[in-house]
C-alpha cells in the first residue's frame, strides 16, 4: 500500500484480560465482563485490538485506523461487515460495519 492511514483517530484504552493472560498484540478482543477483555473466537464481533499486553493488562485500540491480520476472501474497499476468525484476526461475515480502507497480502486497513 502506498499511503499511510497510520494512527488517524486512534483511541486507546487499558482493560484487564480475562484470564489474567497476556494476549498478542493485533488480536481481536471482545469484552467479557466490566473492564476486562478476551480474544474472540470465530464469528464473534470484536470492540478493537490489542496494541500491547503485560502483567494482565491490555492496551487495546477501540477506536480510529489500524492494520489486522484478515482471512478469506479480501473485503473490497467500503463499508464491509466483519467478524473475528479462527486464527487471531478478522474476516468478511455477520458483524458489524467497518469502513475497509485497503485489504491486501492478508493485511485489511479499517476504522474502528
Amino acid at each position: 500500500m502506498k499511503y499511510s492511514f497510520s494512527g488517524i483517530g486512534a483511541v486507546t484504552a487499558t482493560f484487564g484480560t480475562a484470564t489474567g493472560a497476556d494476549l498478542e498484540p493485533g488480536t481481536p478482543v471482545k469484552m467479557s465482563s466490566g473492564g476486562t477483555v478476551a480474544a474472540c473466537s470465530s464469528g464473534d464481533d470484536f470492540i478493537g485490538a490489542v496494541l500491547g499486553c503485560r502483567g494482565g493488562c491490555a492496551c487495546v485500540q477501540i477506536a480510529g485506523c489500524i492494520e489486522l491480520a484478515c482471512s478469506g476472501t479480501a473485503p473490497t474497499p467500503g463499508y464491509v461487515k466483519l467478524t473475528a476468525d479462527a486464527n487471531g484476526g478478522v474476516c468478511s461475515g455477520e458483524g458489524r460495519e467497518r469502513l475497509v480502507l485497503d485489504c491486501s497480502d492478508g493485511i485489511v486497513t479499517i476504522m474502528l
